[in-house]
């Protein structure tokens, strides 16, 4: 999209200024890169999952350091069944607790840290 915007905009200034052979090729740009654009607009098979859906299901929570209502938070997790899972104010505490995520979730990244603003990524 920023280089049909470039384009146009070197179009509409090369048109300004009557010189013909560099709008030409800005018009080319321009032309090019709506091609691109409309192909991906009115793409009639959209990329999808392997179950169907079109869509990728990211859940994001905030676990607060001092809660230790973790049981909660898997309930939660399981009746969301997300793509994958950030969590803000995760400390080694939660870092140990969310161990069980592993099976389902394979690919981590924890960063826990001693004044309770770490985060941890599950997918």
């Amino acid at each position: 999209m920023q280089y049909f915007l470039g384009f146009l905009g070197l179009a509409v200034l090369f048109a300004c200024q009557k010189e013909r052979a560099r709008t030409g090729l800005a018009a080319a740009g321009v032309a090019v890169n709506l091609l691109v654009i409309l192909s991906h607009l009115l793409e009639s098979n959209p990329q999808s999952w392997s179950d169907g859906r079109s869509s990728l299901r990211v859940f994001w929570w905030n676990v607060h350091s001092g809660n230790k209502k973790v049981q909660s938070l898997f309930d939660l997790i399981d009746e969301e069944s997300p793509d994958g899972i950030a969590l803000a104010e995760a400390n080694s505490d939660w870092k140990h607790s969310l161990d069980s995520l592993k099976k389902s979730y394979p690919y981590r990244f924890v960063e826990d840290r001693k004044d309770s603003f770490g985060i941890a990524f599950y997918a």
